[in-house]
C-alpha cells in the first residue's frame, strides 16, 4: 500500500485555487488596464504593465501545473524530481514577484513577499518527502 503525502495534496490544492484567483483578481484587470493605457497614449507605462501581466501569467501556469501534478502524484514517489522542479520554478517566480513588490515600496510589501514564498517552500519540502519515500522503497 502506497502512503499518501497529505501535505503535498493540501499545498497542491491551495496552489490550484490560488492560480484561479490570480487569474480573476490580477490578470483580467491588468489586461483591461493595458488596453486603457494604450488608448490614452501611455505606451511606456503599458509596457511595464505588460511585463507584470506576463510574469503573473507565467506564475499562474507554473503554480497550476505544480498543483495538478502534486495532486496526481501524491502516491507516486518516482515523480518526486518533477514535483521538486516545479516547486523550484514556483519559488523562482515568487522570489521575482517578492523583489518587485519590495522595490516598488508597496505598503506591507515585506509581509506580502514572505507570504508568497511560503507555498513554494512547503511544496518543495512535501515533494522532497516523496523522494525520501522512493529511496526507502528501493
Amino acid at each position: 500500500m502506497e502512503k499518501k503525502n497529505t501535505l503535498l495534496k493540501v499545498v497542491s490544492i491551495i496552489m490550484i485555487v490560488g492560480s484561479f484567483l490570480s487569474i480573476i483578481v490580477a490578470v483580467v484587470p491588468l489586461i483591461t488596464l493595458i488596453a486603457v493605457m494604450s488608448a490614452v497614449g501611455e505606451a511606456g507605462m503599458a509596457f511595464l504593465v505588460v511585463a507584470a501581466v506576463l510574469l503573473a501569467l507565467i506564475g499562474v501556469v507554473i503554480n497550476l501545473t505544480a498543483g495538478i501534478l502534486g495532486i496526481r502524484h501524491t502516491t507516486n514517489p518516482e515523480k518526486a524530481n518533477t514535483l521538486i522542479l516545479f516547486g523550484i520554478l514556483s519559488l523562482i517566480v515568487a522570489i521575482i514577484s517578492a523583489a518587485i513588490s519590495i522595490f516598488t515600496d508597496q505598503d506591507q510589501s515585506i509581509f506580502v513577499a514572505a507570504a508568497g514564498l511560503v507555498l513554494p517552500i512547503l511544496y518543495i519540502y512535501a515533494a522532497s518527502k516523496n523522494r525520501v519515500t522512493a529511496d526507502k522503497v528501493i
